[in-house]
């Protein structure tokens, strides 16, 4: 076993370290063409930096609730020399301008497709703590649509195999918002050799 982090070619900000499923999500995106992305829930910013080598011209915007995850983010992204992306900490006051071609949603979840890094969380999950990660995913869907553009994509995504983080939270928010059609959905599993997430693409039609 070696640390890619301590090779130069990730000190250098040739390459950058990301689960083969994490990364259908940037491809899952690649059918569009946007001038500018919000990446909503951007963590350390794996996706941002993805999207930012997806589509060079692009405007990202990387937001977080969390300000020492977009610190991080934005030294990753001097290391790899993206200009594209800004970051910016979640707040009400920072949602008044916000608008995007693309709306990524990667949202907070229970984890279970991606249980073989952190096995132990099996453990953690009740059907108490699952309800309020799911009421947080469609209170996030809810605020983050109203910032895609006439004819825009709003890509929702978990790294969890249930369906009533996934499916269910779809079929909830379209059936609340009219002006949304859902285009394409689709789950990897864990069985697949690579960690288990699910994505779907919507588009706002008005």
């Amino acid at each position: 076993r070696k640390d890619l982090s301590q090779t130069e070619a990730f000190q250098q900000g040739w390459i950058e370290i990301q689960d083969i499923g994490s990364q259908m999500i940037g491809d899952f995106c690649k059918d569009q063409n946007p001038k500018s992305i919000i990446d909503a829930c951007a963590g350390a910013g794996g996706k941002s930096l993805h999207l930012a080598d997806l589509f060079p011209k692009a405007k990202i915007t990387a937001m977080d609730v969390v300000e020492k995850k977009l610190i991080e983010l934005e030294k990753r992204a001097l290391r790899k020399g993206f200009k594209t992306i800004t970051t910016k900490l979640h707040s009400e006051e920072n949602h008044q301008s916000l608008s995007a071609d693309l709306v990524l949603i990667d949202a907070p979840c229970s984890g279970l497709g991606v249980l073989k890094r952190n096995p132990d969380d099996k453990w953690k999950l009740s059907p108490q703590k699952l309800e309020g990660i799911t009421e947080l995913q469609q209170s996030i869907l809810n605020n983050y649509s109203q910032f895609v553009n006439e004819n825009g994509t709003l890509i929702y995504a978990t790294c969890s195999i249930l369906k009533k983080e996934n499916e269910e939270q779809v079929s909830k928010f379209i059936s609340n918002n009219a002006n949304f059609e859902l285009v394409e959905q689709k789950t990897i599993l864990p069985s697949s050799e690579t960690d288990g997430f699910f994505m779907a693409r919507l588009k706002r039609k008005k």
